[in-house]
């Protein structure tokens, strides 16, 4: 039953010691690495401000139109 718990312990230790090993041998890893997280985070944020946008726009043609009463 230990053994699994080592295991469980031990693999991110190794698993960062092999990126930083990589690293070392190829440096131009490093840049994809720390670019991918800030594309994604920018695209993310670029649609999430869209989004927002379009929602507003909405709201505010909502609010806008007058409905003509009913009798």
């Amino acid at each position: 039953m230990h053994g699994g718990r080592l295991v469980v312990l031990m693999a991110p230790g190794v698993a960062l010691t092999l990126v930083a090993l990589a690293f070392w041998v190829w440096p131009e890893l490093l840049a994809y690495m720390d670019g991918q997280p800030s594309c994604f985070a920018g695209v993310t944020l670029m649609l999430w401000s869209w989004r927002l946008r379009r929602a507003e726009q909405r709201m505010h043609q909502d609010m806008t139109t007058i409905e003509p009463a009913q009798r």
